[in-house]
């Protein structure tokens, strides 16, 4: 959510108990942060926890509804798998804004060396 060129707060759509309780503990974590003045880098500048975007959770009823609720200015984050990267990109005109990768156990097979999970913004 803009104002003024002033991002206030970011809205993340999820679809279930379970990631709408991982957002809440993220943003009690960062409303934590910002009371004991604590600092975080990105690249050359040092932000506070209390000057950063408030982190707002928005319950969507699957992750087609929060690609629509993106689309619509409702929401302005999503989760998703790389399944709906193709998805979200060409019928919601989103773009990946942070990507995961990581290994699927000890040994991973050959045509599946890896999961990916990504944060999409509109």
């Amino acid at each position: 959510m803009f104002v003024c060129g002033w991002l206030l707060a970011a809205r993340w759509c999820v679809v279930n108990k379970e990631e709408m309780d991982k957002c809440n503990d993220l943003v009690e974590a960062l409303q934590r942060h910002g009371r004991r003045d604590l600092e975080t880098q990105i690249g050359a500048h040092a932000y506070k926890y209390e000057d950063m975007p408030q982190l707002q959770c928005v319950m969507g009823t699957d992750q087609y509804d929060c690609m629509q609720k993106i689309f619509e200015n409702k929401a302005d984050l999503i989760e998703l798998g790389t399944g709906l990267s193709y998805t979200a990109g060409e019928y919601y005109n989103m773009i990946p804004l942070v990507a995961e990768k990581y290994m699927l156990g000890l040994l991973p097979t050959p045509w599946r060396l890896c999961n990916m999970r990504l944060l999409f913004i509109y």
